[in-house]
């Protein structure tokens, strides 16, 4: 509950930054949108199975959900699915094109069916071309420097942000 309440608390956060900064109107509706109203998923189940096994009441699902608004912009949609697959990424125990495939398309598919990207005007046209450019992009970040790819290489900054 407290790391889901740190996760949620960084929009409020951003958004009392982006005020005091006086940032564009357009740049501060941004910061709320791109998570919308998703669930923070490792968090609430960790927490639903610490429930289960104390045998105390279920976590309520509200607590582990940003507060939105889901995205009005195109933009917000698209950095909202970004920041999905990067999470998504994370877990891989594989890099194979098939297993990022499923990721991009599973990752889209999640933000669809919650009603995510209801309020933006993504096209079915726009859903295709983003998963091929994330598929794209995540196979050169995790490109194996022995495939003569010269591409970036993911890096991965948790000691760097431990040590901070």
């Amino acid at each position: 509950r407290e790391s889901a309440y740190l996760i949620l608390r960084h929009v409020s956060d951003g958004l009392a930054i982006a005020k005091a900064a006086k940032l564009p109107r357009k740049v501060v509706d941004f910061i709320p949108q791109h998570h919308g109203t998703r669930l923070i998923g490792h968090f609430f189940h960790r927490a639903k199975d610490d429930s289960e096994r104390r045998g105390t009441p279920p976590p309520v699902e509200a607590d582990f959900r940003y507060l939105g608004p889901r995205p009005q912009t195109r933009e917000a949609a698209l950095v909202m699915i970004a920041d999905m697959v990067v999470a998504l990424s994370r877990s891989l125990t594989s890099a194979a094109p098939e297993k990022l495939r499923q990721l991009v398309d599973g990752g889209i598919q999640a933000a669809v069916t919650e009603g995510q990207l209801d309020e933006c005007e993504l096209t079915l046209r726009d859903l295709k071309l983003i998963a091929e450019s994330f598929v794209n992009s995540l196979q050169r970040l995790y490109a194996r420097p022995d495939s003569g790819d010269s591409g970036p290489r993911l890096r991965v900054l948790e000691p760097e942000l431990k040590r901070a």
